[in-house]
């Protein structure tokens, strides 16, 4: 019975607190139909609904958290066991399966947090930043050739739309660069951090761009941000800090979704207690915009 209500709350209230529109491509008949005759796709799917419920549902929230627990764990199982190689048939049920886990991980880490330090708090979220960069494993230029002639054409042309920066910087980014080009970290770091700065104009462009219920502005900078950027994250660089508190930013403008919810508050004020009063120039964007209101508030 626990499948089928999870089911039921997946095809009919997860995909769609997701979407909306022609964004609304998960829940499409041969999407569904490809998610239920594959196994460890149906079972993350279905960790992805349990999860849900253990948010909107908390009276009974850490039942629904243990199942989705054990149904990724099963669904990461039947995935390895299989060791299946990326081709024409299996790259749209990977890629989905690499899509759904790295929402599903993502959302554990800002809103499960727990009672941990700061210091576990990031472990936490490096092992997931490391986990949704490896989805471009997923993604190589023969799959992504092969992506775009599947049932996926459409919303992979939509994010590629979503994506698309005229290479200029706008004035909180901009701004962040000119600190990170100031302070003379070395060639090296200054140019993974610039990447890193590049991908969240990218993302907040297409935040802006898209929906309020269009996560890909959130989902996508985690996947294009360097191994580098990451690896400096787990160190606990501060310059690393203050670009995942400018991301934190676009979790905030959607902090209305169960997805997120206050885990861009969270990550902001989190990130400034850390660092202290030394770091407030370079974290003032970001603090303010959690006293404006709405998804805009900002951003000029």
């Amino acid at each position: 019975m626990l499948h089928a209500e999870l089911f039921f709350n997946l095809v009919n209230y997860t995909l769609s607190s997701l979407s909306e529109g022609e964004t609304a491509w998960l829940g499409a008949p041969e999407v569904m139909r490809m998610v239920v005759s594959t196994p460890y796709l149906i079972n993350q799917m279905l960790a992805m609904s349990a999860l849900h419920l253990s948010i909107v549902r908390p009276e009974n929230g850490e039942w629904y958290r243990c199942h989705a627990a054990h149904l990724q764990t099963h669904a990461l199982e039947i995935y390895n066991q299989r060791r299946l190689e990326v081709n024409q048939e299996s790259n749209v049920p990977l890629f989905l399966f690499s899509c759904i886990l790295g929402m599903h991980t993502l959302c554990d880490v800002l809103v499960h947090r727990e009672e941990t330090s700061f210091d576990t708090f990031i472990e936490r979220f490096v092992r997931c930043l490391k986990l949704q960069i490896g989805i471009r494993v997923v993604i190589s230029s023969t799959t992504w050739r092969s992506l775009r002639e599947s049932i996926l054409r459409k919303p992979l042309q939509d994010g590629a739309i979503l994506f698309e920066w005229d290479t200029k910087l706008g004035p909180e980014c901009a701004g962040l660069l000119r600190l990170v080009e100031g302070a003379k970290l070395g060639d090296a770091i200054t140019s993974t951090y610039r990447g890193a700065i590049q991908a969240l104009q990218m993302s907040m462009n297409a935040a802006l761009k898209g929906s309020l219920k269009n996560i890909g502005g959130v989902t996508g900078w985690p996947v294009i941000v360097s191994p580098e950027y990451a690896e400096h994250l787990a160190m606990q660089r501060p310059e690393a800090l203050v670009i995942l508190a400018h991301y934190a930013v676009i979790l905030h403008w959607h902090r209305h979704l169960w997805l997120f919810g206050d885990g861009g508050r969270f990550l902001i004020e989190s990130i400034s207690r850390h660092l202290g009063p030394s770091w407030a120039e370079w974290l003032e964007w970001p603090n303010r915009s959690l006293s404006e209101p709405g998804r805009l508030g900002g951003m000029s």
